[in-house]
């Protein structure tokens, strides 16, 4: 039996520890967004990135994920802040408590420290 790729997108296989804040109703109304926790990103696409924790995370839950801009980013402080839906998460088979989840992209931005002029949106 063939395996079929459903996805509208190629997956790059792209092992990197990245930044996750979870995005509470709690956390929306003191404006707390400064509390990242590392997470092991296993792949991504276009639309969606794949990565790993110590925790589950209901689907439908709001995210940012924080990750190293490309070389080629025109600041050394740029990074991409992708901001999603969590759309699944299982447990992992003998992960003893580390749970795989799936985000969906709804919005991508590349942007570098504050004090630098340099921000752009991508499409």
């Amino acid at each position: 039996m063939v395996d079929v790729e459903k996805r509208r997108y190629a997956r790059q296989h792209r092992e990197a520890v990245i930044q996750l804040l979870i995005w509470t109703d709690d956390r929306q109304a003191h404006g707390r967004d400064d509390t990242f926790i590392p997470v092991r990103m296993a792949n991504l696409s276009e639309e969606g990135v794949y990565f790993e924790m110590e925790r589950a995370l209901p689907a439908g839950s709001a995210v940012s994920l924080k990750m190293s801009a490309p070389d080629d980013a025109s600041a050394k402080d740029a990074y991409y802040m992708n901001h999603g839906r969590v759309r699944w998460c299982r447990a992992l088979q003998g992960g003893k408590g580390r749970f795989g989840i799936g985000v969906k992209i709804v919005e991508q931005v590349v942007q570098a420290d504050v004090r630098s002029p340099h921000f752009h949106r991508l499409a």
